[in-house]
């Protein structure tokens, strides 16, 4: 992360920072994995301490695009589906992570409150999409059980299933 930090700010002078800082972001995946490589290398020739270092430095570029990605998409996506419940209280998380669709649901209730205060005969449930999670590995959701208990411990929300 202070990798990064530094290196944005070195960069600054270029003349649109903020693209500089989203190509440099598009290199954090590949960096991760390059590191994680060299951590097995380095770990097949029995040098331990090496094989450490490189796996640290992955799992921190990991973490750092991790970071970046749930920047982007709360910058974008966030703001488009909070847009499109004004007119319908219906949010589809299909192609969403499990942790991008927490936050999308917090974020959507958030709003949901808020346009009740505002509008009385705004619906009061919101309809979430899943999927089935014919997309997921073994073919079973694993999106939905996420929701249903995230909802339920963390946000004490209540909910149907149809």
């Amino acid at each position: 992360k202070q990798w990064y930090q530094r290196r944005v700010t070195a960069d600054s002078n270029d003349s649109d920072p903020a693209r500089t800082a989203c190509e440099q972001a598009e290199n954090i995946p590949s960096l991760a994995e390059q590191n994680l490589e060299q951590a097995r290398v380095w770990s097949s020739r029995k040098n331990n301490g090496i094989a450490g270092h490189y796996a640290k430095m992955g799992a921190k570029y990991r973490e750092l695009a991790e970071e970046k990605e749930m920047q982007i998409f709360n910058g974008t996506v966030v703001k488009d589906r909070l847009r499109e419940l004004r007119s319908k209280p219906i949010i589809d998380l299909h192609g969403y992570t499990l942790n991008q669709s927490k936050y999308l649901m917090r974020e959507a209730l958030k709003h949901v409150h808020h346009m009740l205060g505002r509008d009385p005969d705004y619906p009061k449930a919101l309809m979430v999409i899943t999927g089935k999670g014919l997309h997921s590995v073994g073919g079973v959701s694993r999106l939905k059980p996420g929701i249903k208990a995230f909802l339920a411990k963390e946000e004490g929300v209540q909910f149907n299933e149809d």
